[in-house]
């Protein structure tokens, strides 16, 4: 009797090892990642194989013990202790589990919400930024003569972005303004010092103050102004309302605790927003934010406020054109409640199970010579183990060697249609399309081969039949079930139907999106058409009657005085019609359809290094004209990338080729400038650089592609490959009839 105990004992020591084995990979082995959904880890977790027959095994010896041998009692009480080992291990590891999943959830959330800010933030100093340097253009232009006011009245300029805009002498006299103003110096404020000894060009971006006119807290943004020698001439400034940046606190779910925050790199914040109360002004240089920073432009931490103590999962990041940081901040304590009181169920779980799993062995105990109640007791478990398959959100299907089904569920039947009993024994090839019954079989006969948890199809897309002959598209996931009758599958199928419906309506909508865009990109064509036909023909007509008239004046006008007005008169005129004639080429360059792309794009290159001051060169090689919409599209590309140039590449020289290669029609324009990473460039394209988005949507209207080689330090090349398209070819007509 003691040999054949032993032989048993080391059988069910054996089945605990290989069950040990299986649980140290914890979810690895049912196929689940983290971003699994919750109601998949707990069917495939409930139904792991070498569990089931473990606890089969278990209870075949208490059976056994209780039947035959005393010394059982030992054996129940540690088999006892290893299952409530077992359940508080599991509760435990699925604890962390979720704590984990949840902190990085968190950091994701964050961190995706930090980079909304960022693009926010970035939108938002740009559109100052044009305004105070479109303010400053017209201020070198007009004068005292411009009138601010009247620009934010008729909309030339946005009021939404600042409380107010000035413009300042070289000595700090307020001059010019947005509102009425009472005189005002500022030749004290850090903005004008900052530019009084900086002679550059970029944008300055103060500390808050109170302003002197508006009276309003506000974040101030300025360019130094340059007299005609290059002396310092003042500055133009903008006011910015700090809440206009942390309105976007409202927009995100961040908690009560959460925080916004707007720092500059020399740690005092500009902006800051927690819950319902905003500040500003505090230093921040020796808080975990800037020892974070130092180490990555971009992260997350866990950290506490310095200024309430709040822990809190932060995530920020320093923007690349602006000498600030924004972070977003949700507080751990909001973060992890739902967890904690998740955790709190598990571990009251754990505990209730525990204590029945005492009452179990104490029960057991004290009726080991009755076996009628220890079958009473398998039923319950069994009984349990289908409650859960009912609850199953998923259809649930087991099927044998042979593949006759063994075991569904209530939502196999309400999916499929089936009843219960029209299932059970028949082929599984029942619910699988006639189609794909072959390779189903081949499948399952596979899998028998290597039975492992994993998703059936291996990417493909996977069909099931109801019994009204319907067909719907299916997610399936295989698991192994061995039990003493031999190894069986268990299928999980979770219909798809709406989320493939979903998909394609999102489709339909991208397609929808496409044809507007077309539609955009072609009235856009016609109306700078249009406007560029009235300058001609209105303005600039009127002001070459202006200047000829002028001409006339000249011999009348002997004396010195009525002479010089005479010849600042005609210089205005003249300027005014350079003016509206390089409005006309920015709309629709001219003599594009009677010269040609080659001609009118050098000439246009010309035009550029002129101004900028580049060394340029052009090189073509194609010979004959190209359709009318390939040429435009191929200068606009052209003419979008040289602007670029001028404004972010600080370039001294300039190459624009055009010519055919391998059947295509390729643009180059390359300089040697100041370069970008291509890791910007990409963020830029998918966050709004409005200039490189057009770019690419007239190459995919055209059926062109568009590449970008760039690193810091070595220039820029935009590279643009057409389909060959000559004039006058059956393609190009057929396109410009499409196109028109």
């Amino acid at each position: 009797m003691r040999n054949n105990f032993r032989g048993e004992h080391a059988g069910f020591c054996t089945k605990w090892r290989e069950f040990g084995t299986a649980l140290v990979p914890r979810w690895e082995r049912y196929a689940v990642t983290p971003a699994t959904p919750i109601d998949q880890i707990h069917i495939r977790a409930h139904s792991h194989p070498i569990l089931e027959e473990v606890m089969a095994s278990v209870g075949q010896l208490f059976e056994n013990y209780w039947r035959k041998h005393s010394i059982a009692n030992s054996a129940i009480g540690l088999s006892c202790l290893a299952l409530i080992g077992i359940v508080w291990a599991v509760a435990t590891e699925r604890a962390r589990f979720e704590r984990d999943n949840t902190l990085a959830e968190t950091a994701r959330q964050n961190s995706n919400l930090a980079i909304a800010f960022e693009e926010q933030t970035i939108r938002t100093l740009k559109g100052v930024d044009q305004a105070v340097l479109f303010v400053k253009h017209q201020y070198d232009e007009h004068g005292l003569k411009l009138n601010i006011g009247r620009m934010v009245e008729d909309g030339t300029l946005d009021a939404s972005l600042f409380n107010y805009i000035g413009i300042t002498d070289e000595r700090g006299n307020v001059v010019l303004g947005s509102d009425e103003f009472k005189p005002t110096n500022l030749a004290d404020r850090e903005s004008f010092k900052v530019h009084q000894q900086n002679n550059d060009n970029e944008m300055f971006i103060g500390k808050l103050n109170l302003g002197r006119i508006t009276h309003k807290l506000a974040m101030p943004m300025s360019h130094r102004i340059n007299k005609r020698d290059g002396s310092f001439g003042g500055i133009v400034y903008a006011s910015v309302d700090p809440e206009y940046f942390t309105r976007f606190y409202q927009q995100a779910d961040l908690g009560e605790q959460g925080v916004v925050t707007l720092i500059g790199l020399d740690g005092i914040v500009r902006a800051r927003r927690t819950g319902k109360m905003g500040s500003f002004g505090e230093n921040m240089r020796g808080t975990q934010l800037f020892v974070e920073q130092a180490k990555s432009r971009n992260g997350s931490f866990l950290g506490e406020g310095n200024a309430d103590g709040v822990a809190r999962f932060a995530s920020f990041r320093t923007l690349t054109q602006y000498p600030l940081i924004v972070l977003v901040g949700t507080s751990e304590a909001e973060t992890l409640a739902s967890f904690h009181e998740r955790k709190r169920t598990y571990y009251l779980s754990a505990g209730f199970a525990s204590t029945m799993i005492v009452i179990f062995a104490a029960f057991m105990k004290t009726m080991w010579s009755r076996r009628q109640q220890a079958l009473d007791s398998l039923a319950e478990s069994e009984a349990r183990y289908r409650g859960l398959l009912e609850t199953a959100p998923d259809a649930v299907v087991v099927v044998d060697r042979a593949g006759l089904i063994q075991v569904v569920n209530a939502e196999t039947e309400r999916v499929f249609g089936y009843r219960r009993d029209e299932l059970l024994g028949k082929p599984v090839g029942l619910l699988v399309p006639e189609l794909f019954r072959e390779s189903h079989q081949q499948s399952v006969g596979h899998y028998m081969m290597q039975p492992t948890a994993r998703a059936m199809g291996g990417g493909a897309e996977l069909w099931a039949l109801r019994k009204d002959g319907s067909e719907f598209p299916t997610e399936i996931t295989l698991g192994p079930l061995r039990a003493a009758q031999g190894l069986f599958v268990t299928s999980v199928i979770r219909d798809v139907t709406e989320r493939k419906r979903a998909r394609e309506v999102l489709e339909q909508s991208l397609q929808r999106v496409q044809a507007l865009s077309e539609r955009v990109m072609k009235i856009q064509h016609e109306e700078r058409d249009r406007i560029a036909r009235e300058l001609h023909d209105e303005l600039g007509q009127t002001l070459t009657a202006l200047k000829v008239n002028l001409q006339m004046l000249e011999p009348h006008c002997a004396d010195g005085e009525a002479e010089g007005h005479l010849t600042e008169a005609l210089m205005i005129t003249g300027r005014a019609l350079d003016q509206v004639r390089g409005m006309m080429l920015d709309l629709r360059p001219l003599g594009l359809e009677d010269l040609g792309l080659a001609v009118v794009l050098e000439s246009h290159l010309a035009k550029q290094a002129e101004t900028a001051e580049w060394d340029s060169q052009f090189a073509s090689t194609l010979t004959g004209r190209l359709r009318p919409e390939l040429e435009i599209a191929c200068f606009r590309v052209a003419q979008e990338a040289l602007t670029n140039v001028m404004r972010h590449a600080h370039a001294k020289r300039v190459w624009v080729t055009l010519g055919l290669n391998g059947g295509e029609v390729q643009l180059s324009v390359r300089d040697d400038g100041k370069g970008l990473d291509i890791a910007v460039i990409s963020n830029i394209s998918q966050t709004g650089g409005f200039g490189l988005i057009g770019m690419q949507e007239r190459m995919r209207q055209m059926g062109g592609r568009l590449a970008i080689d760039s690193a810091p330090g070595r220039g820029t090349e935009v590279r643009a490959n057409f389909p060959f398209e000559p004039a006058g070819s059956p393609e190009a007509d057929v396109n410009a009839a499409t196109h028109a």
